[in-house]
């Protein structure tokens, strides 16, 4: 078949004559003192052949992150979409309220002072439970067991207060291990939550670093069946190795640009390449064209198809080009796969702009990581290598520093 570019030479022709930009040449340029900002187009990256020999039409893509939205479909052909946030009201909790009702031995108020404290939204390091009779070894032997059941992360301990026996309930890993549950995750739930998450412009490993971190767990403790744009509004499935609903559930009153729920659990957890595809939904803006033009082409694109090359996204959607990183990587370059990673770049938060700034004036890792307090991107990774290196070049050990999920 014909083939034809996406945009006509008289069109190409008048927007370079609008807008004149400087290409980058294949030997990138770290001097951020251009006065003209060029973006990767089409061509750039050898997509230019086209099956359709129709006229084109013009459009900008993702000129706003809110313009792009994605959603992953799952193995049965069903859009992932977030539609519950409550606080999940199983197994867990109608478990705890059967064996309060039934033993009557923790009231309304320690449970609820122990899911708090479970799920870390209680600033204390421990919680003590009070009883009725504290004296009768065997009512706090069954308050231990009861505690170790509902509660697999606490342990509780009788201590001696004011000449008094009482029980005090602390997270686990210091101390002794008395009372602690034989089975600490339940034998009737599965070892998995999945649960849907939704982001607006944040990547999928960013977004998983930062969960992960909030939970003080290892980011390989979460797996997604594919990666989802930055520049976007996204969602996915992931699935969360023996993570309780409840404590997913408390990290979207301080998560920013994500929202996670529809929590569930599952025996298996989601790998990658499980799903069946990504629904896209997607605004062109800046539109000039004829109906008429717009009609052949859509009508070309359902009865040919199209080559499907890689997408723009593949070489980066900022200005500096992400297979220009790998490039660097691949021949060794390390100092230069850094430090495109941590050039500055137009369109970012003011604190990620602000250290790649910092950075790029004074070198200076440390102070540069400072203005990204809390972050677990890769630049804030990157620099935490480089200031906690041998030395301040220490490129190779700072890049090997770098997690990903």
């Amino acid at each position: 078949m014909a083939t034809t570019k996406r945009v006509n030479e008289q069109t190409e022709e008048t927007e370079n004559q609008k807008t004149k930009k400087v290409k980058l040449d294949d030997d990138v340029s770290t001097d951020t003192s251009q006065p003209n900002v060029y973006f990767l187009q089409e061509k750039d990256v050898g997509i230019t052949e086209y099956i359709s020999d129709h006229n084109s039409f013009f459009g900008i893509l993702k000129q706003r992150y809110s313009d792009f939205l994605v959603n992953e479909v799952d193995l049965t052909g069903n859009a992932v979409q977030l539609t519950d946030i409550s606080r999940p009201t199983f197994p867990e909790t109608e478990k705890k309220q059967k064996l309060k009702d039934v033993d009557n031995l923790l009231s309304e108020e320690d449970i609820q002072k122990l899911d708090e404290f479970e799920m870390g939204s209680a600033s204390v390091s421990s919680v003590m439970i009070s009883l009725a009779d504290c004296e009768d070894k065997a009512l706090r032997t069954r308050v231990h067991r009861v505690i170790a059941n509902l509660y697999p992360s606490l342990e509780s301990e009788t201590k001696q207060e004011d000449g008094k026996k009482c029980l005090v309930v602390s997270k686990k890993g210091g101390g002794p291990k008395r009372h602690a549950s034989k089975s600490p995750w339940p034998t009737d739930r599965g070892h998995y939550c999945h649960f849907a998450m939704y982001k607006e412009n944040r990547d999928t490993t960013d977004a998983i670093n930062t969960i992960a971190h909030l939970l003080k767990m290892k980011n390989g403790s979460f797996t997604y069946a594919g990666t989802k744009d930055k520049r976007g509004k996204t969602t996915q499935a992931v699935s969360a190795f023996r993570v309780t609903a409840d404590r997913l559930h408390c990290l979207n009153s301080c998560l920013r640009g994500i929202t996670i729920g529809n929590f569930h659990y599952e025996k298996e957890p989601l790998k990658l390449g499980q799903l069946a595809g990504n629904r896209f939904s997607v605004i062109l803006r800046n539109f000039s064209g004829e109906d008429s033009v717009v009609d052949v082409a859509m009508t070309s694109m359902r009865d040919n198809g199209f080559i499907n090359y890689y997408g723009m996204q593949r070489f980066g959607t900022t200005t500096i080009p992400t297979h220009h990183v790998g490039r660097a990587l691949l021949l060794s370059r390390w100092q230069e796969a850094a430090e495109l990673i941590l050039q500055p770049r137009q369109g970012e938060r003011n604190e990620v702009a602000e250290a790649r700034s910092l950075f790029w004036e004074t070198r200076d890792a440390r102070a540069a990581l400072s203005k990204l307090p809390k972050r677990r991107c890769i630049e804030a990774m990157l620099l935490h290598g480089l200031a906690a290196g041998r030395h301040r070049n220490d490129y190779l050990g700072a890049i090997n520093s770098v997690s990903v999920a």
